[in-house]
């Protein structure tokens, strides 16, 4: 382990020099369209970094810049760590994944006795969200609190996404582990790679004072509210911290990133973190052990993003390819990391695939000039109805930064249609240049108007 940290520590900041490319020209038009002060992105492909690049501005108050060592908050992607901490302790022996959280956690309420560790980790567990007020909670009081409640679904039978799981999920860690949970993180994680790694700011509220740690070089956290940036960050509260709130660097998780795709931290048992989990009806949900499962371009692929898009990993464990990506915006949809890991893929699957014979072409033109439109951020209200026209201005606004990192639309390709009650149900698949490919289904009124849409990158 020594040995590895010292060859980690001397490659990269060899990595951190690299010349301008088509990589940091799509940053840097993102972050100028989105209003993005700083960013960080890392790539690492076969084994190595590939590339270590810092952008922009780290506090606006300052001017400091933004550099590969800048602590960002890294939100939800603090799971990335959970799930490695759980696995490591399964692998050693010390838990397993389908016991019954009874197992270490003692009497739980009978609705309980089939939740399982891997649900937890999967969101599947059926907890109810708990909503708890004033003094702070501890981890035991947050877990008990959130044993009082009902389940909101039976265990096993849908994923939904929470923290519940991991507060519960912690506490387990913290049983079976002997220390609290960022001290098993700094223990099991970040001292083999001989890296300071994560830290969790520890904030509290008592009237309209607010106290924290002090996280030198911290990337500050903004939100572009009408013509201005207006700091804008979450508190997490420390019985979230397995969920969420940690604070680290492009390089702590460009080594974090490395160690998993070479097997330091984990052995065999990795696999485990991008396995879907399967609901009790088969359906596979779209986490394994804390890793958010999905494809990219029809490639297999796992990560996590936070904030929603302070953090963004994504792992192609086939082709042994991550892409890290750390932003201070704080209104954005993760996608930069998916658009960047697209250009470094030979074109996936979904790319290539014959499409079905199409009943209306005409139809498919129209609405591939929706599309077209939607990603722009520039749709007319006079083809949509009801919820959709409604939805229509936001939804543009979202869309056009959703969408702006995959670049310009390559083609539109009807998939599908199915009848819905008296409408219509269409499906198109569309590829950007940037070779990310997004399914678009739209839901069609009497009149032939898009009366609903949704769209999901694939």
């Amino acid at each position: 382990m020594r040995l590895f940290a010292c060859l980690l520590a001397c490659l990269l900041p060899l990595t951190a020099a690299a010349p301008e490319d088509a990589v940091d020209a799509l940053v840097r038009r993102h972050m100028a369209h989105a209003h993005i002060p700083g960013a960080a992105v890392a790539i690492l492909r076969n084994g190595r970094i590939d590339k270590l690049a810092a952008y922009g501005t780290a506090s606006l108050e300052s001017g400091s810049p933004v550099t590969p060592d800048s602590p960002f908050q890294i939100a939800s992607s603090t799971k990335l760590f959970t799930g490695v901490l759980l696995m490591q302790l399964v692998e050693a022996g010390q838990m397993k994944l389908n016991a019954p959280v009874s197992a270490y956690l003692g009497e739980v309420p009978s609705a309980w006795r089939s939740i399982t560790v891997r649900q937890l980790a999967a969101h599947a567990s059926g907890l109810k969200p708990t909503m708890l007020e004033g003094a702070q909670p501890s981890l035991a009081q947050a877990v008990k609190a959130t044993l009082a409640q009902p389940l909101a679904s039976a265990p096993g039978a849908v994923s939904a996404y929470g923290s519940d799981d991991f507060s519960v999920l912690a506490l387990i860690l913290e049983k079976v582990g002997g220390r609290p949970f960022p001290d098993l993180l700094r223990e099991r994680i970040w001292k083999p790679l001989g890296r300071a790694g994560s830290l969790f700011e520890d904030a509290s509220e008592t009237g309209l004072a607010r106290t924290a740690e002090v996280i030198p070089g911290r990337v500050r956290v903004y939100q572009w509210q009408g013509e201005r940036q207006r700091l804008h960050w979450f508190r997490y509260p420390p019985h979230t911290y397995a969920a969420g709130g940690a604070f680290a660097s492009l390089r702590d998780m460009a080594a974090f990133l490395l160690a998993v795709d070479q097997g330091k931290l984990l052995g065999a048992a990795r696999a485990d973190l991008w396995t879907p989990f399967r609901l009790n009806d088969g359906r596979p949900a779209d986490f394994g052990v804390a890793w958010t499962v999905g494809t990219l371009a029809g490639w297999p692929c796992t990560g996590h993003s936070g904030g929603p898009a302070l953090a963004d990993v994504i792992y192609l464990p086939k082709e042994r390819l991550g892409v890290i990506v750390l932003t201070n915006q704080q209104r954005l949809a993760p996608t930069l990391a998916r658009a960047i890991a697209a250009q470094l893929v030979e074109p996936g699957p979904l790319a290539t695939e014959p499409a079905p014979a199409d009943p209306d072409p005409a139809l498919t033109a129209r609405h591939a000039a929706l599309v077209e439109a939607l990603a722009r951020g520039r749709a007319e209200a006079a083809g949509f109805s009801g919820e959709a026209l409604v939805a229509l201005p936001e939804a543009a606004r979202e869309l056009d930064l959703r969408l702006f990192p995959y670049g310009a639309l390559q083609r539109v390709t009807f998939r599908g249609e199915r009848p819905d009650g008296g409408r219509r149900v269409r499906t198109y698949r569309a590829l950007h240049n940037s070779s990310v490919v997004v399914t678009w289904t739209f839901t069609l009124d009497a009149q032939g108007r898009v009366a609903d849409f949704d769209l999901k990158e694939e």
